[in-house]
């Protein structure tokens, strides 16, 4: 198994743009662009659950997602997946390739010699099992179909990298299962068979198209010489045997070459699919596209669409790409059974996709029939309007009662040539023809996804109602396929997980238009209502001083999305996400709340500024860096910080965080994004590599403002807040003064409470933080206003009770007297032989334990100042109890400690650690307390003590001249209140 490299990053063009003739530069080919094709087309798109069930989804629709389609790769020698041209078998759960055969040099030469450099082989087999024990006969249809939309995957997965994919369909079948090993019996000896498909040329220099399609039948039987290894494993215990199947797929062997006139499909260009496209749905990707698409299972029965997104998305299937994939004409057309689309009357209409059978369509059809073009429909769109009527009961019956066909926007029946097709080709292109409609399918599916709607192929139905409903007498024209599109219901029960360790699209906030895709006119202002003295300027732009944070939101709890929405209809603008607050889940909530906005007719992200803080990576992410470096494929300058968290500022891993904010948010530009630096790295790091890494990243930075995807950056850096910081060579003067060249470099961000406020009052040795960073021309962003954290716990505005600390003398002399009175016992019992303690434990190798009252005495007259000297004295302490607790432990193991006394000395102990944490954190509390009372009485003289410490903390921070402020609004309530604030907002 080769395992192919992880996608980490959405690196692919807008989904429009693949259908532009020569819009995207080709990609090179090697094991990365060869894993994105492979994750485009085949590869497990995600992961469902309820309850204890679990099963996979995939970028290629099946049938039932049972999957009977394999995937098969001949590539010549590349880095990262073999010396040696070989055979490969796609394996989607792992994302890797299982070497079959290996080939020399010269075969794989001669195999592709008609070919141009870069050139390597896609086929596709199918497992009729994996269908027929479901479906019975009827399975060999539906791997039909199934090959279709693989097909159609992999030529939209070579699209999407510039490159382009024919069908060698000149290929017999013999020849293609010698090429991929399926005709080796001792590797299917106890396996389920595997019937030979297609084998296609993927261009990725395509420039030319071959003249042949084709390949030498020497080269071939070369490659059945080659040096094969592998078996195929055995799917059921049991089976049962379905010969009417063997007996079709026998007599639909393909002995040779085609007969066909071969010419441009679709020759009619689209230019106007892509004009005034809304704004979103430009930004939407191929990948998001592709990755996000599933099956329906229910709708809603009142969702519908434009008449135009019905226009384009019929348009979709007539495009050269993926025709130009297949040699022949088109043979499949549309019975569409129309239910909801504005602006067009209910009923049936017909689309001729080969313009050459329309008139023998009119002829073997109902004569009652209009063939009337309907209004607006552009004149490239082969689309006719037969018969108005309401046809939802209808379209649900002839698709086996299936309810979905009548509940959607509209339906469809793909009606073939079917007679004449078999008749001039033979019996092996009854396959084919499932294959078109299965294409055609895939186009229907992305076509969908693209328009904010989902879509379901509907493989049962029955074909005598659809002729019936046509008049359609005989075997001329056959049913194949149905389809429909409109606005899904979702499975609430059911939980999405990522497809692979390293996905970067767990749920991605997904395009969900209930209108069609239109968007509404942007609000000139949303600080329009906001006092002057509430908002600032930043580059020509209106902002508000208060901004929402949303470090702590996720999808799980329903104030937070209450209170995101509660921000957009506010005249706050402000907000901050990151991909690693909640593990992302804040940027997909907000991305959600922007998109039904949308669809709700209302206001999206226009006037909102949006803050991105990056560098850390936690959670999944993290887990992602350390399953790349177990590859051998690290993400440059990453720094471990503890066990589940790291840091990078490498602009590989600063691009990857900027690409999923986008994509998750759904903004096409994010308008500043925040280095943080954690304290942590300055352990790591010092300060010469650290401006090194920052002016690299900021290089970066500037790049990405010129590409457009964001509009300016800044820093923040806790060590600048302290009184005497440990780097004197990385301040904010240095790192400034090295990156004043950038127009992009625009501000400082950093953490600010009633505590820790050196930020903004400066102290005896210079000014603020804030006033220095005002002086280079820095715009200053606090976060965390509202309390003092100290362990996570919140500053109150009333005082500590008495029992809480005017006793802890008491408490602390009781404690020591305690462990004087166990540590003394512990020394007596242990001197069995003359020998005191400390000479024992040394002639043990033993370090001699600590004393805790001679070691944690001098801390009862600790008077921390700042949050850090605070965390630091607490850690401390606990060090000491941890290794003092572990050389305790030594001591039971040799038996020169009693493990009662032990016990009961380290109890005490535990409590007398805690005890002094406890004091210490009360006496800084109070401290600050006192602080707030002076704030409190400044701001509010004369007012009762319960002020709101929001209210308190947003004056205190405003009127220090800080631009904006940021706090975790997680309730409606609390961004009611701070547009209060605002609104009262004045610089008095």
């Amino acid at each position: 198994m080769v395992y192919l490299p992880p996608i980490v990053s959405d690196d692919s063009p807008p989904y429009y743009k693949i259908f532009e003739e020569n819009a995207i530069e080709p990609w090179l080919l090697n094991a990365d662009s060869l894993s994105r094709f492979f994750e485009l087309s085949l590869a497990i798109s995600a992961w469902k659950q309820a309850g204890d069930n679990r099963w996979a989804l995939r970028s290629n629709p099946s049938s039932g997602n049972l999957h009977p389609t394999e995937g098969y790769g001949v590539l010549d020698a590349m880095e990262g997946i073999g010396d040696a041209p070989g055979v490969y078998h796609y394996a989607p759960k792992e994302h890797g390739l299982e070497r079959r055969a290996e080939l020399d040099e010269e075969t794989f030469r001669s195999l592709l010699i008609n070919f141009p450099d870069g050139t390597f082989l896609a086929g596709l087999t199918s497992i009729h099992w994996r269908e027929a024990w479901k479906y019975g006969e009827r399975a060999f249809r539906y791997c039909q179909h199934d090959i279709g939309h693989a097909l159609g995957a992999y030529r939209i997965a070579a699209a999407v990298l510039g490159w382009k994919l024919v069908l060698l369909e000149d290929m017999d079948d013999v020849a293609i299962a010698g090429l991929f090993g399926l005709d080796r019996e001792a590797d299917y000896r106890e396996a389920e068979g595997e019937h030979p498909d297609l084998v296609a040329a993927v261009l990725t220099q395509p420039d030319e198209m071959p003249p042949v399609r084709n390949l030498p039948p020497g080269a071939v039987q070369s490659v059945r010489r080659a040096n094969w290894r592998g078996r195929a494993n055995r799917l059921s215990p049991d089976r049962r045997e379905w010969p009417v199947i063997d007996e079709v797929a026998e007599s639909t062997l393909k002995p040779g070459p085609g007969r066909w006139d071969r010419v441009p499909p679709f020759p009619v260009r689209h230019d106007w699919l892509n004009s005034e496209l809304p704004v979103r749905q430009q930004r939407i990707t191929a990948r998001q596209i592709i990755r996000q698409r599933r099956s329906a299972v229910a709708f809603d029965g009142q969702t519908g669409m434009t008449r135009d997104a019905f226009y384009k998305t019929l348009a979709q299937t007539i495009q050269s790409v993926p025709a130009d994939a297949v040699p022949w004409k088109p043979s499949i057309h549309f019975c569409l059974y129309v239910h909801r689309v504005e602006d067009l009357p209910p009923g049936i209409y017909f689309f001729v996709r080969d313009l050459g059978q329309l008139q023998r369509l009119k002829e073997s059809t109902d004569s009652a029939f209009l063939w009337q073009r309907p209004e607006g429909c552009p004149e490239q769109l082969p689309l006719y309007l037969l018969k108005e009527t309401n046809i939802q009961r209808e379209a649900a019956q002839v698709s086996c009662t299936q309810e979905i066909a009548g509940q959607s926007a509209f339906s469809l029946g793909m009606i073939a040539e079917f007679h004449d097709s078999l008749e001039q080709q033979g019996a092996w292109y009854y396959r084919r023809l499932f294959w078109e409609a299965g294409i055609v399918g895939q186009m229907l599916y992305l076509a969908a996804e693209f328009m904010g709607l989902r879509a379901t192929g509907i493989g049962c139905y029955f074909d005598d109602p659809v002729h019936e409903i046509l008049r359609l007498r005989g075997n001329t024209y056959q049913s194949l396929y149905h389809f429909t599109i409109g606005g899904a219901v979702d499975d609430k029960r059911l939980t999405t997980h990522p497809a692979y360790p390293w996905s970067c699209d767990l749920v991605e906030s997904r395009f969900d238009s209930r209108k069609g895709g239109a968007e509404m006119d942007a609000c000139a202002e949303r600080t329009r209502l906001l006092p002057d003295a509430a908002c600032i300027d930043w580059n020509g732009r209106r902002v508000s001083r208060l901004g929402l944070g949303l470090k702590s939101f996720g999808r799980v709890q329903r104030q937070h999305t209450e209170a995101i929405d509660a921000f957009l209809g506010s005249p706050l603008n402000v907000v901050e996400t990151s991909p690693d607050f909640s593990e992302g889940e804040d940027q997909i909530v907000f991305g959600d709340a922007l998109n039904r906005r949308l669809n709700a007719g209302g206001q999206g992200a226009e006037g909102v500024f949006v803050i991105t803080a990056l560098g850390l990576a936690k959670g999944r992410h993290h887990r992602l860096l350390q399953d790349l470096e177990t590859r051998g494929r690290p993400v440059p300058d990453v720094i471990p910080l503890g066990a589940d968290r790291a840091f990078c500022m490498h602009p590989d891993f600063l691009k990857d965080q900027i690409d999923r904010s986008i994509r998750r948010t759904g903004l096409p530009q994010l308008d500043l994004v925040v280095l943080r630096l954690p304290e942590e790295a300055l352990t790591t790091l010092d300060s010469e590599a650290c401006r090194e890494q920052v002016r690299r990243a900021f290089l970066y930075l500037q790049e990405e403002c010129e590409r457009a995807r964001i509009s300016g950056f800044g820093i923040a850096f806790p060590d600048w807040l302290e009184s005497e910081p440990r780097w004197s060579g990385f301040t904010l003067e240095t790192v400034h003064a090295e990156n004043k060249d950038l127009p992009g470099f625009q501000a400082i961000e950093f953490s600010a409470n009633f505590i820790h406020d050196r930020a903004v009052t400066g102290s005896g040795k210079g000014p603020s933080l804030v006033e220095r960073a005002k002086s280079l021309g820095l715009k200053t962003i606090a976060g965390r206003p509202y309390r003092a954290v100290v362990e996570g716990e919140g500053v109150v505005l009333i005082d500590y009770p008495e029992s809480e600390s005017g006793n802890r003398e008491q408490k602390w002399d009781w404690l020591l007297d305690e462990l004087k009175e166990l540590e003394t016992r512990i020394h007596l019992n242990s001197m069995a032989d003359g020998r005191n303690l400390k000479e024992v434990l040394e002639q043990a190798s033993i370090p001699s334990p600590f004393k805790f009252r001679d070691l944690l005495e001098p801390v009862r007259t600790f008077k921390p100042e700042s949050s850090r000297q605070l965390n630091e004295v607490l850690e401390n302490i606990r060090q000491v109890y941890f290794r003092a607790r572990s050389l305790g432990e030594q001591t039971v193991q040799a038996r020169l400690w009693d493990p009662v006394s032990f016990d009961e000395m380290f109890g005490t102990a535990e409590q007398y650690v805690d005890w002094i944490s406890q004091d210490l954190k009360v006496r800084f509390h109070q401290e600050s307390n006192s602080r707030i009372e002076s704030l409190r009485e400044r701001y509010f003289p004369g007012t009762p003590e319960a002020i709101p410490l929001q209210v308190l903390g947003v004056k205190w921070l405003l009127d220090r001249g800080v631009d904006i402020v940021l706090s975790g609004m997680t309730r409606r309530e609390y961004v009611a209140e701070a547009s209060r604030i605002l609104n009262a907002f004045d610089n008095s």
